[in-house]
């Protein structure tokens, strides 16, 4: 029985050994798969594959929920996804694991800092310096908050034990360099940065520093070389060419800039990053037609690259000839239309029409996306901003919450939800949304003045003010929240806290004119009519092309009846600031107020030579010379403007558009024809001519040429309203009138309360004998408060057309 006895016992010892054992092996095996997940993680990040490092940190994570090195890694890839919301979280559970993990300490004091919570990033950096007093990343930490506290002093000192201690922290001195040339000692700045190379001589961003350092000094040769000893070290180095570009730009030098783009480009012949560059390049230097040709002849030799194709209609954009844009995005679609560059070439199409007010045009393609990929945010957020200018609340809200939960850390996304709630008349959602964009960006100006806004909407100024009042507690030298202060304390009543208020804007930058404008605008408001005066004077004294100002002044002038201390004003200030078109053409214009034509012509004039496409200049032009006394010498002095071949240009434009006024369309379409012989203003050229030719001289052979030109117009622009109406019009002179109408229609959609337009439409629909529509179209037309010159016309056109009718 004993032996029994002893035999169960010693079994039961070795099944709990056993299982121990077990346990131990499991363990172990566990916390091994745990540590080959950190470690594959870490070399997916060291590759810059930042998604699937991210899976393993979370694999890592599922095993051992309180592996702090893995939270650690969560939070750097988080860093480099630029989400430094999740990043902080990730941080922040790292250290509560193991309070000794420096390094994360040390990253959440840079997320601290950068949201200008300094006292928390002081704690941090304070924190890692205890644990590892000699830690340079914690230094360097150390020194940038003492310049947000503006103590260069002490920043320089911290600074300058880092590269003791590490020769090779290469930010150390860029970071001190900065502080040096910002404390205006660019020779000491040039000093540190110098040994940072002699130190760290593969260091190219210390190259490109020094060089950057020596152009703001315009010591430009000097510049060069720094950028050439880069470019010896990596002469494949496309990055560096764009700088040695930057550098001959600034240096006046554009031949040596377009010679190192064109290098660049020879280095890698099948990137459009490069080609690209030259093209904006060239742009900058007036060469449209080389900069197009630079890209058009990219796309012949690479037609599958969709990112040059893009980089032509956005070069389109920027020339304002929407139309080409949109045919290349078109052009896009019908090479991928089911693919994700199709996808973006609509969502870009989209973007487009939405800029130039064509709702429905964007909203079809809008949908069309969501149709085939209901998860596309861009498309959401195209419908979304669609919804808010439709005032449809409900599919805005809809719209915006998918977005932030797309995209929970974009600012953005959370101030389009906090509008589309209040449009939604939900008010309390909307301040929720908008508070949640200014804890993820809290200097997001557009979000503050929204939740300012909605205050002020209902007159709690006291919360407006408690609000404002907390976000410059975080950062008192906020010029833009400072006015916005002064303004709600003004609104308030509050005029001595408004005036100290502004006074502090002065007192902190008395350089910056927007203190003293806003003192003389509560001198307006008070009644206080010299002080206004004086304080606009420091403004512009301050910076002379401060508008605001100047307007305020004039107004003053002008409404005590004062005109020639308004002009007075003006040329004061056209005296300090000499280029400025704007100037030029409000002293053109005041002149005009005052009835002084021949005066206004000289500043008009100068306005568009400064500035060729100020348009409001042009017509201000055009006007001083149809009001001048004596018509035909006017007349004759524009003419001989236009013969002196050292004249504007622009000079002919305003000739043809006078002419027009003047009934005399035969000149008219000779100078529309001399300016499209000269290549000058082709689109609007073309269009106007047409439009003449359709209604002044409508021969077969004059209709067919108008035809083609109006055509040509719109291939560059087939969406603009004008140049619809004019081929719409064309056709209709030549009788065909179904095909007119498709334009006039589409003409009428892009601008419904031009009458002018609804007149040539309701014309064409009396020609198809839809003489119901006729009559409404007419009505709406006359019913207009806008002035067109064809409205006796449309008139009478009412009156011959019988009641009712189909």
């Amino acid at each position: 029985m004993q032996k029994k006895q002893f035999s169960r016992w010693n079994k039961a010892v070795w099944v709990v050994a056993l299982l121990v054992a077990v346990s131990c092996c499991a363990c172990s095996n566990m916390e091994e798969k745990r540590d080959k997940f950190l470690a594959s993680g870490q070399a997916l990040y060291q590759q810059e594959d930042y998604v699937r490092a991210r899976l393993q940190f979370q694999n890592a994570l599922q095993i051992d929920p309180k592996f702090a090195p893995a939270y650690l890694w969560m939070g750097k890839t988080e860093l480099k996804k630029q989400n430094p919301r999740g990043a902080y979280g990730a941080l922040n559970q790292a250290v509560e694991l193991n309070p000794n993990l420096t390094e994360a300490h040390i990253l959440l004091g840079n997320l601290l800092l950068m949201a200008k919570q300094l006292d928390r990033a002081k704690e941090k950096a304070e924190l890692a310096l205890k644990q590892e007093p000699n830690n340079t990343d914690a230094l360097l930490l150390s020194a940038a908050l003492a310049m947000a506290q503006s103590q260069p002093q002490k920043a320089l000192k911290v600074l300058a034990e880092v590269r003791r201690l590490d020769p090779g922290k290469i930010s150390a001195y860029l970071m001190e360099a900065s502080i040096l040339a910002k404390e205006k000692t660019p020779e000491a700045a040039a000093a540190v940065l110098e040994q940072g190379i002699k130190a760290n001589p593969k260091a190219l961003n210390l190259y490109v520093a020094r060089a950057g350092l020596a152009d703001n000094e315009k010591r430009f040769e000097a510049g060069e070389s720094f950028l050439l000893k880069a470019i010896e070290q990596e002469p494949k180095n496309a990055g560096l060419y764009n700088q040695l570009v930057r550098h001959y730009a600034l240096a006046g030098q554009g031949d040596k800039a377009e010679a190192a783009l064109r290098r660049s480009v020879s280095l890698d012949p099948d990137s459009e990053k490069p080609v690209i560059m030259l093209a904006r390049f060239l742009l900058s230097q007036g060469r449209r037609q080389d900069a197009e040709k630079t890209l058009k002849d990219f796309i012949q030799g690479h037609p599958d690259n969709y990112p040059a194709r893009f980089g032509l209609a956005e070069f389109y954009v920027a020339l304002r000839r929407q139309g080409q844009a949109a045919q290349m995005l078109e052009e896009i679609i019908k090479l991928d239309p089911d693919g994700p560059k199709g996808v973006q070439a609509k969502n870009e199409l989209a973007r487009l029409n939405l800029t130039q007010n064509h709702i429905d045009a964007a909203e079809k393609l809008a949908n069309e996306i969501l149709k085939d990929y209901p998860k596309d945010m861009q498309a959401t957020e195209t419908r979304g901003i669609i919804a808010l200018q439709k005032k449809d609340g409900l599919t805005a809200v809809n719209s915006f919450r998918l977005l932030t939960q797309d995209r929970p850390q974009d600012p953005q996304a959370w101030l389009l939800l906090a509008r589309a709630h209040l449009l939604n008349k939900e008010e309390g959602q909307a301040k929720e949304k908008a508070k949640k964009a200014l804890e993820l960006k809290p200097d997001f100006l557009d979000a503050r003045k929204f939740l300012y806004g909605m205050f002020l909407q209902e007159k709690d100024y006291d919360t407006a003010i408690a609000t404002i009042q907390g976000y410059l507690r975080l950062n008192g030298k906020d010029i833009a929240n400072l006015v916005i202060l002064g303004e709600v304390y003004a609104l308030k009543g509050d005029d001595a806290q408004a005036r100290a208020t502004f006074q502090k804007i002065i007192d902190l930058e008395p350089k910056n004119p927007q203190g003293y404008f806003q003192m003389a605008r509560l001198g307006l408001k008070t009644k206080k009519t010299g002080e206004a005066l004086r304080y606009a004077d420091k403004a512009l004294q301050a910076n002379p092309n401060f508008l605001p100002a100047l307007q305020l002044v004039a107004g003053i002038y002008q409404e005590q009846k004062q005109p020639e201390k308004a002009l007075a004003a003006v040329r004061q200030n056209l005296a300090r600031s000499p280029k400025n078109p704007q100037l030029h053409q409000m002293l053109g214009e005041l002149l005009l107020i005052q009835k002084q034509p021949q005066a206004a012509v000289a500043p008009l004039e100068e306005a568009l030579n400064l500035n060729p496409r100020q348009v409001s200049a042009l017509q201000l032009l055009a006007l001083a010379y149809q009001q001048m006394p004596n018509a035909d010498q006017a007349l004759q002095q524009l003419e001989g403007k236009v013969a002196d071949p050292k004249s504007s240009p622009i000079i002919s434009l305003v000739l043809a558009t006078v002419y027009e006024r003047q009934q005399k369309f035969d000149q008219a379409i000779n100078l529309y024809n001399s300016l499209l012989a000269r290549n000058l203003f082709t689109s609007l050229a073309r269009n106007n001519l047409a439009y003449l030719m359709a209604e002044h001289q409508p021969t077969a052979e004059n209709l067919a040429r108008a035809q083609k030109l109006s055509a040509e117009t719109l291939e560059e622009n087939p969406e603009e309203a004008s140049f619809l109406d004019t081929m719409g019009w064309v056709l209709g002179k030549q009788e065909k009138y179904a095909q007119a109408k498709t334009y006039l229609e589409k003409a009428s959609e892009h601008a419904p309360d031009q009458p002018a337009i609804l007149y040539h439409l309701a014309w064409c629909e009396a020609k198809l004998g839809e003489t119901a529509a006729a009559r409404a179209t007419l009505q709406k037309a006359l019913d207009s408060k806008t002035k067109f010159t064809d409205r006796d016309a449309a008139q009478k056109l009412l009156d011959s057309l019988p009641a009712g009718g189909k």
